[in-house]
């Protein structure tokens, strides 16, 4: 289906189940940006497809993991109850890792310079930006087919000293929407798809992929595209060429904020 097939307003069916998606600590209208790099950002427009990376292919170690105590209190559990594959806490948690994609985003009401630094090369950089609720409904398309999704606020802590904060939506999510305190200054919102009933599978259990491509109606999800701060003008150009004519996509594009002139100039 095409671009301008799904063009107009969402129903009001479409919009109740998305929100359902959304975490109660997350309002649909909280403003979020992912800054790509030029080649995911042109990937993003010829796949229409939003990435998903595996849990356990991201850089922090701790992501997706238990916290101290729970894999206590799983020990504990699992002395009277044995796994039937007879695998222990920390492996029953690894194969969790293996099952769950993430989206991750920049939660801010306005851009962010470090940002623009972290997660491209400045002027090879393009943000995207959406709403907390057009991630949702962007991942409504295939959430029938996951055993869990999700879009939350990911949570900072300690994982040998704290614990986990509740997730209305789904429990067993938890070790994926908490991330180390080193990382609170992502001010992350994410998707989170759970494919699979890990439970059930063993350690020799392996996905087909390091990620999956999720199909978006771009025009649902983008709400503007952003240019990065001193890029030249022909950037800007070629950004909005290949947006309006090349894709046919009206989507905003603006310059960054920082070019604004300074009140002393």
């Amino acid at each position: 289906m095409t671009q301008e097939s799904h063009r107009g307003r969402w129903s009001a069916g479409k919009d109740a189940a998305a929100a359902v998606l959304l975490n109660a600590d997350v309002r649909p209208e909280t403003k979020i940006w992912r800054y790509l790099d030029f080649a995911k950002f042109l990937s993003l427009l010829s796949t229409s497809s939003l990435y998903f990376s595996r849990i356990d292919q991201l850089d922090d170690n701790l992501e997706g993991s238990p916290t101290a105590s729970q894999l206590e209190r799983v020990e504990a559990i699992l002395r009277d109850h044995p796994d039937h594959r007879s695998l222990d806490a920390l492996s029953m948690a690894r194969i969790a890792r293996r099952w769950v994609y993430v989206s991750c985003w920049h939660e801010n009401e306005n851009e962010d310079r470090a940002m623009w630094k972290l997660y491209g090369k400045e002027d090879n950089t393009i943000a995207v930006v959406s709403t907390a609720h057009r991630l949702a409904n962007a991942v409504l398309g295939v959430a029938g087919t996951y055993m869990f999704s999700i879009v939350a606020r990911v949570l900072y802590i300690d994982h040998r000293e704290d614990e986990f904060a509740a997730v209305a939506n789904a429990q067993v999510v938890e070790p994926f929407v908490h991330k180390d305190r080193a990382y609170a200054y992502e001010k992350e919102i994410r998707a989170l798809l759970c494919s699979e009933q890990w439970w059930k599978l063993d350690s020799s259990a392996e996905p087909d992929a390091s990620g999956v491509m999720v199909p978006v109606v771009l025009e649902e999800l983008i709400a503007e595209i952003v240019v990065p701060p001193g890029s030249p003008v022909f950037i800007e150009n070629a950004v909005r060429e290949i947006l309006h004519d090349r894709y046919r996509l009206k989507v905003p594009v603006v310059r960054s904020r920082l070019d604004r002139p300074g009140l002393l100039d």
